[in-house]
This record gives C-alpha cells, sequence and structure tokens, in this order.
C-alpha cells in the first residue's frame, strides 16, 4: 500500500497516469486521484481473455460489475497488449474507440544481437552445461509454479522416443523439488534443473535450445515466448498463453495446445522429428561436400 501515491499526483498534475492493474489498494488510490483531479488515466496491463471462459457465471457478473460498468468507464483509454488483451476489454464492454494498439515488446535489438553472436559457440556451450552435443534441447524457462503446468511438460518429454532428447528447465520456484521426485519416479532422462538465471546467463540457454514449451494453465503474456523467438526458436505454447494469439503461428513457427491431453506431446513430437530430419540432411549435405572436395583433390594430384 502506497499512501503517497496520492499526493504524487497531487503535486505533479501530470498530464496523464497509466496504471499497470486494478488489482490492489495502491492503483484505486492512484485512480481515485486522477477522478478527484480530473487527470486521465489508462490502464495498459497484459490480462486476456482466455482464463475468463473458465470462470463462474457469478465471477464473471461481479467483475462485469466492478470493472465494465465502473472502472471501465471512468478509464480514457486502453493500451492493448496484443489481440487476447483487447478481447478482454471488448468482453467488458470497452468501446472500440478506447482502446489503443500498443507493442508489448522492447529491447529485443539486443537479444538477436546476442544470439548471432553465441550461434557458432553452441557445441562449447553444450559442453559447459554438461548436455551431451548431438542432443535435442527442449527448453522451459520461468517461474517452476502450478499455474505453469510442469508436470503435464515432464509427462509430455517422458512419452517421446528419442535417445538423444534433454528436457532443461531454467528458473526456480516452489515446486522445483517435487518436479525432481516426480522426474525421477518416472525414469525420466536427461532432465536437467538449473535454477535462476540473470538475464546475461539465460541467452546462453536460449543459444543451446532448440524448442522453447510454456504449457501453462494461466499466463497473460508469457514474455519469454518473445525471447525464444529472437534466437529462431519454434515455439510451443497452451491456448491459455496470451502471447500465442499474435506470435504462434499453428504449424509455421509453433503450435498452440489445450492444457491437458496428448496435444503437448504430439505437437513437441512432431516438431523434433522435422529438427531431427533437419539435421540428418545438413550431416548428408556436409558429408557429400567433403566427398566432393575429396575426388576434386585426387583429380588435381592426378
Amino acid at each position: 500500500m502506497n499512501f503517497s501515491i496520492w499526493e504524487e499526483i497531487r503535486d505533479n498534475r501530470p498530464d496523464a497516469v497509466i496504471l499497470m492493474s486494478w488489482m490492489n489498494p495502491t492503483w484505486w488510490m492512484a485512480l481515485a486521484a486522477c477522478v478527484f483531479r480530473g487527470i486521465p488515466f489508462f490502464y495498459m496491463t497484459d490480462a486476456n481473455v482466455q482464463i475468463e471462459r473458465y470462470r463462474s457465471k457469478r465471477k464473471r457478473r461481479i467483475k462485469q460489475i466492478a470493472l465494465g460498468k465502473t472502472l471501465f468507464k471512468l478509464c480514457s483509454g486502453f493500451l492493448c497488449a496484443g489481440t487476447a488483451n483487447r478481447r478482454l476489454y471488448r468482453l467488458y464492454g470497452v468501446p472500440e474507440r478506447k482502446l489503443f494498439q500498443f507493442a508489448y515488446s522492447w529491447g529485443y535489438d539486443s537479444l538477436r544481437e546476442k544470439s548471432e553472436e553465441l550461434k557458432p559457440q553452441r557445441s562449447r556451450i553444450k559442453a559447459e552445461f554438461g548436455i551431451p552435443e548431438e542432443s535435442l534441447v527442449i527448453l522451459f524457462c520461468g517461474r517452476l509454479s502450478r499455474e505453469k503446468n510442469l508436470f503435464h511438460l515432464v509427462e509430455a518429454y517422458h512419452q517421446l522416443d528419442d535417445e538423444r532428447k534433454s528436457l532443461i528447465f531454467v528458473g526456480d520456484g516452489e515446486l522445483r523439488q517435487s518436479l525432481q521426485h516426480y522426474v525421477e519416479e518416472l525414469g525420466a532422462r536427461s532432465v536437467y534443473f538449473f535454477g535462476f538465471q540473470n538475464r546475461d546467463q539465460i541467452v546462453k540457454y536460449y543459444t543451446i535450445s532448440d524448442l522453447l514449451v510454456l504449457p501453462s494453465v494461466r499466463e497473460t503474456w508469457g514474455i519469454v515466448v518473445n525471447e525464444a523467438m529472437c534466437f529462431g526458436l519454434p515455439v510451443i505454447v497452451s491456448i491459455q498463453v496470451g502471447a500465442g494469439v499474435d506470435l504462434v503461428a499453428d504449424g509455421r513457427n509453433g503450435y498452440r495446445v489445450p492444457t491437458d491431453g496428448d496435444g503437448l506431446f504430439l505437437s513437441i513430437q512432431q516438431i523434433t522429428d522435422l529438427i531431427s530430419a533437419q539435421r540428418a540432411y545438413e550431416m548428408n549435405s556436409k558429408a557429400i561436400e567433403t566427398a566432393d572436395q575429396i575426388m576434386t583433390t585426387t583429380n588435381q594430384i592426378k
């Protein structure tokens, strides 16, 4: 509870105020200060519409009154972080004229540069982390918490019939120990827990990975999807991930799958099969190129 927000708005009289949430007392006080002073305010959140379909009619009705007929009526505009976010506001009655497209992205030039810089070091980084060179690496990056649906990911990974597979978890949370026990119970091979990593180190894990998976049962956006794409990774996300609506084109750069059932396993299998086929093609191409070079050298000697 930040009581000083009232004085901050009163004393500085900004031309507009951007609020990042409607979920805590500090934001309510900021909103009240804006209304009292006649200052326009905007909402900029990454909340999405997907989870709304699973709420009870009673909860939807309460939100319709509290948000749609009250807070949202007072708001001057909404900076929409993607299609799913825009649909949420429309669901609660916000008129189209109040909705403004907002690019929910920043700072990705440096990530793309890092991707190019680290790509030639892929083998060295794998060796540094103790991951076999030939391993096909599936990455989860984020909190190890209930809403991320990580037991489902471990089950899907365990079903993969590929000797070269590896699953790496980058992040920490209350589920780490439970996940490690579950991996042992299943007998899942080549699963690595690397814990929390700062931004300077995370780029290495994107570099060595072949695929990002974000199977959450609740995920407002999922900024790791943006980051993984800077490294050219295909992505698999659940239908609850807000970023998926705008960034994932099924069958082109990844898949959107249900939060349960075989969809996750089948999508991982399809992408890993494609990656394996591509690697085999590249190896054959190199072998043919080497053979051609040997023949050319032999003919020159003759």
